[in-house]
């Protein structure tokens, strides 16, 4: 896939993680986890497409609250 069809998926996966149904923020946040592998040049692309926040709040324990203390 060339690179503007790369960075479209990325923002559309992105997305997806973010507004989407629990299944479709698997099958995305899966998707980007085989397209990152090890291609360091895909790995910016979905960072640069801002899928990272989406993704971190997809994991357990994400909604909860730390104080310095819990540190």
């Amino acid at each position: 896939m060339e690179a503007k069809g790369l960075a479209a998926f990325f923002l559309i996966a992105a997305c997806f993680i973010a507004g989407g149904d629990a299944v479709g923020k698997m099958y995305a946040a899966a998707a980007l986890a085989n397209l990152a592998g090890n291609n360091a040049d895909n790995k910016v692309a979905i960072a640069r497409a801002g899928a990272i926040p989406p993704l971190v709040a997809l994991l357990p324990g994400a909604d909860d609250e730390f104080s310095e203390e819990d540190a």
